[in-house]
């Protein structure tokens, strides 16, 4: 889950207006695994994001359902 609150942290940072988001390159973590987590992310209705099949390509924005989700992960921490 953390790797999700980094990405949804990312994506709230960079977003503004109706510009893409590129999919975040975290140190810690594989390319491979934070798409992973970006097509998750989009799966849970976090993202809406733009893929070629499994791949990611860019992040559109943050849907409702993320900004609720990151506020809870932050109250928790």
């Amino acid at each position: 889950m953390n790797l999700i609150r980094m990405i949804l942290e990312y994506v709230e940072e960079k977003q503004s207006g109706p510009h893409k988001v590129p999919i975040p390159e975290f140190s810690d973590y594989r390319n491979c695994v934070v798409e992973y987590h970006v097509m998750l992310c989009q799966e849970a209705g976090y993202l809406d994001i733009i893929a070629d099949g499994q791949t990611p390509k860019s992040i559109l924005r943050m849907k409702w359902a993320g900004h609720e989700k990151l506020d809870e992960m932050r109250v928790r921490a």
